[in-house]
């Protein structure tokens, strides 16, 4: 039985920098799982900033470059702002809706004592 995944389209900012950093990252992981030293397990950590450095410098670059391409186009401008701030907001919401449920399963669970 083999599964069928359906390919996603890359992203704009996604680059041949980010996938090196991710197949060390994992390689490291790898290495530290399989000897165990905390020397390995050190370097793993030191490549996960490396990657999240990485997806962050290369994001902003593309946002940047957006942004100076659209050369006084508002509409453009704010069509970037708006979806990028439209994810910000959507996972917002969703962790302070995790947070607030939390809080009132606790304190029903406790009346019942």
């Amino acid at each position: 039985m083999t599964k069928e995944m359906s390919r996603r389209p890359m992203l704009p900012w996604y680059n041949k920098n980010i996938l090196a950093a991710k197949r060390h990252r994992r390689y490291c992981e790898r290495l530290g799982v399989r000897t165990g030293l905390h020397v390995n397990y050190e370097m793993f950590k030191v490549s996960k900033i490396l990657v999240k450095n990485t997806l962050a410098s290369a994001k902003s670059e593309y946002y940047n470059k957006t942004i100076k391409a659209s050369k006084g186009n508002e509409r453009t401008v704010f069509g970037v702002v708006n979806k990028y701030y439209l994810k910000v907001k959507l996972s917002f919401q969703i962790i302070s809706t995790q947070i607030t449920i939390w809080p009132i399963a606790v304190i029903t669970s406790v009346k019942k004592y």
